[in-house]
C-alpha cells in the first residue's frame, strides 16, 4: 500500500535551502558595505544571480572572491559557486 507521509516529506524542505542561502548572501554582502534585500537574490544551480543596480553589482564584482571564500567557509553544506 502507498504511504503517503513517506511520499509528502520530500516537500516539507523544498525552496528553504534557497532561503537559507539568500540571507546568508545579504549578511555577507552587508559586512562588506552593501545592503541588498533577500527577494534581489535569486539561486539556481550553486550560481547566485544579483539583481540590482549597476554600481552595486560593480562593487559585488570587485569583491568577488573574497565574498565566494566566505560563503563557501561556511560548513552548512551551501556551495555558492559564482555570483553574477
Amino acid at each position: 500500500m502507498f504511504n503517503i507521509a513517506s511520499f509528502l516529506e520530500k516537500f516539507k524542505t523544498l525552496g528553504g535551502e534557497g532561503i537559507a542561502s539568500r540571507r546568508l548572501i545579504s549578511r555577507v554582502l552587508a559586512t562588506e558595505g552593501i545592503v541588498l534585500e533577500e527577494k534581489e537574490i535569486k539561486i539556481r544551480d550553486g550560481i547566485a544571480y544579483v539583481h540590482a543596480h549597476p554600481a552595486l553589482k560593480n562593487q559585488i564584482y570587485l569583491k568577488k572572491t573574497l565574498i565566494l571564500n566566505f560563503l563557501n567557509a561556511d560548513v552548512s553544506g551551501r556551495n555558492i559557486k559564482d555570483l553574477r
